[in-house]
């Protein structure tokens, strides 16, 4: 059972406390990625080899590194990304002058940070360990630390290629990827294809990305054409057996997909400006349905203004085709009288259609998409 004394109050208060400062006293940290983070816990799996030979520390490093690939090829990603952090460790490892920080926290004052590559044999093995990294975390799908850990080969070898070409998988892989993402990595592509131009993959993947940014530029610059062109009243008037409440939906939905293309190729304020009109097409959208009458359950004003028309709303056959009406999306009864010839019950909805394509049109004018293209 939950305590409610005003003491347990007191302990979670002091608890919530205590973890905020520790928040705020280990901000360096936790801004680390995992892998490096990995450098304090790991930090005394090597502590009896520090002061031995390069040679030493490069068989303790392979030993680590060989117990994670063979994780790594029965498909146990993570457990392999342990060992091969683990191994990182070896060269590059955090201590913490508090022995106590295991109890009492992490503090980023406490904290000293070592990087020993003391020969170029020793630089490779950390490559190696970091590509390694990337690629279980690409496994993983943890898309953020494969990106920085290829970031941390490029620091020491900025034309690696693998390093390259895994940091364009990782860019491009989340489902969340958008054609900006792609550019970005069709240049990292490009960068090492002039560094290893016989490399089969990286051209297969530059052909895919590129393809991939075409379909995308052209399925875009079909939405944005099908704004284009200006409305008239005959495309307002909704036509036989349309639905005009489908129509409005089916601009509101174009529009969103136009502000998802924005944000894709970094048009944010054309994007925010375009979404505000989509919410003033979706507010009219909610008046055209609060406006649209309930015939099932007639008010006294509804009665009366039915009876002008001659219509009595307490009939079975009335209500029937009446139902049958709103279900199309027409405003079956008119505001005011009209004679039979002239009676058409779609003005509601041609208001709302042609005021929706008034706002998609006046932020066509406004916003510069087309130079995206034509650029």
């Amino acid at each position: 059972m939950e305590g409610k004394t005003e003491f347990d109050k007191l302990m979670r208060e002091a608890v919530a406390l205590k973890t905020a400062q520790l928040s705020k006293a280990r901000t360096n940290f936790d801004s680390w990625p995992q892998f490096h983070q990995a450098g304090l816990y790991y930090s005394d799996s090597f502590k009896s080899i520090r002061d031995s030979s390069t040679n030493a520390k490069i068989a303790a490093f392979e030993q680590k590194k060989n117990e994670g690939t063979e994780l790594f090829k029965q498909e146990e990603f993570q457990k392999a990304l342990f060992k091969y952090e683990e191994a990182l460790t070896v060269f590059r490892w955090v201590d913490n002058k508090n022995k106590n920080w295991k109890n009492s926290g992490i503090e980023d004052s406490d904290l000293t940070v070592h990087n020993e590559e003391p020969n170029e044999e020793a630089k490779q093995c950390v490559i190696a360990i970091y590509l390694n990294i990337a690629l279980c975390n690409i496994k993983l799908e943890i898309w953020k630390e494969a990106v920085r850990a290829c970031d941390e080969v490029l620091k020491i070898d900025p034309k690696n290629t693998k390093a390259l070409y895994r940091k364009a998988q990782a860019m491009t892989m989340p489902a969340s990827s958008g054609i900006n993402d792609y550019q970005d990595a069709l240049k990292l592509l490009k960068e090492a294809a002039l560094i290893d131009p016989k490399n089969a993959a990286i051209r297969q993947k530059i052909t895919e990305f590129k393809d991939f940014i075409k379909d995308q530029t052209e399925k875009s610059k079909k939405t944005f054409n099908s704004f284009f062109k200006k409305p008239t009243y005959d495309d307002a008037a909704p036509q036989p057996k349309q639905n005009s409440a489908a129509e409005v939906e089916d601009m509101i939905q174009k529009g969103e997909i136009m502000v998802k293309d924005l944000l894709s190729n970094g048009q944010q304020t054309e994007a925010k400006n375009l979404k505000k009109k989509i919410n003033k097409m979706k507010k009219y959208r909610r008046d055209a349905k609060k406006a649209i009458m309930d015939f099932e359950n007639p008010s006294k004003e509804m009665l009366e203004q039915a009876e002008k028309f001659g219509l009595d709303l307490t009939d079975p056959l009335v209500k029937s085709e009446l139902k049958r009406l709103k279900e199309q999306g027409i405003q079956p009864l008119p505001n005011t009288p009209r004679k039979p010839k002239e009676a058409w019950s779609g003005w509601f909805w041609i208001l709302v259609i042609f005021v929706s394509a008034l706002i998609l049109m006046s932020y066509l004018y406004e916003s510069s998409y087309d130079n995206l293209y034509n650029s």
